[in-house]
């Protein structure tokens, strides 16, 4: 008898053990937000020639939240365990089948999977990110620099004044669009104010004046744009100009 109880007992030891190894983890997340819209954050991106920045990409949860994917950390999942996306622990996004970066001409634009986008050549291009089924799209315009004639003996609480030739969106009349930077490329604090006169932009110096001696470099972005929203430049323009001594 102690045989047989034994025999038993091995048996549904054996059995147990069985199906403790054939028990499968459960992944819940039905409590975290799902993504339920995914797009860049303009319909039109404009670089210059041979510089880089960031097509911001944004994805939309449904609890309201909004995370631009460079700040996400991306795990791409396994299609067998995870059929949807979802956001998880804050900044962790598992996704399936992957996100995509690409664009429709890389003769013209790059764009690397961080979404930030490199001018090539002169033209336009379509820029394209892909989460799952989801899917936004931006046009890229790369403008060309043009240098106008340097300025020289400038003094140095110079006010330049930019005259355009129609009326202009006074929210492109930024430092974002127009701008000075010193000889080792660094923005320099100046003023960018727009005027009554909607044609104007006004550059006012930073505090104390400009370095004598120095070489700045006024920079005018090509998006700078009319009061009907179109490109009031073809091509971004930058000066140099130097202080007199």
């Amino acid at each position: 008898m102690k045989k047989t109880k034994s025999f038993f007992a091995y048996i549904t030891l054996i059995a147990l053990i069985i199906g403790i190894s054939s028990i499968q983890p459960v992944f819940a997340y039905d409590d975290v937000p799902q993504i339920t819209d995914f797009y860049f954050d303009s319909y039109t991106f404009y670089i210059d020639l041979g510089t880089t920045k960031n097509a911001k990409a944004i994805m939309k949860f449904s609890d309201g939240s909004e995370k631009h994917v460079i700040d996400l950390a991306i795990h791409q999942a396994d299609p067998k365990k995870y059929t949807n996306e979802y956001m998880k622990n804050n900044n962790i996004l598992i996704i399936q089948p992957g996100m995509v970066f690409e664009t429709s001409n890389p003769n013209v634009v790059t764009i690397d999977n961080k979404g930030n986008i490199t001018g090539k050549s002169v033209g336009t291009a379509v820029i394209t990110v892909t989460c799952g089924v989801r899917k936004g799209a931006a046009i890229v315009c790369v403008n060309e620099v043009k240098e106008m004639q340097a300025k020289a003996d400038v003094p140095k609480d110079k006010y330049w004044i930019i005259n355009f030739n129609r009326d202009v969106d006074s929210k492109t009349i930024t430092a974002d669009y127009i701008s000075v930077f010193d000889s080792n490329n660094n923005k320099v604090n100046v003023g960018v104010n727009s005027t009554t006169d909607k044609r104007l932009a006004v550059i006012t110096p930073p505090v104390g004046g400009y370095l004598p001696g120095q070489t700045y470099k006024l920079y005018i972005n090509g998006n700078v744009k009319y009061t009907n929203s179109q490109n009031v430049l073809v091509n971004s323009y930058t000066m140099k100009f130097t202080i007199e001594k």
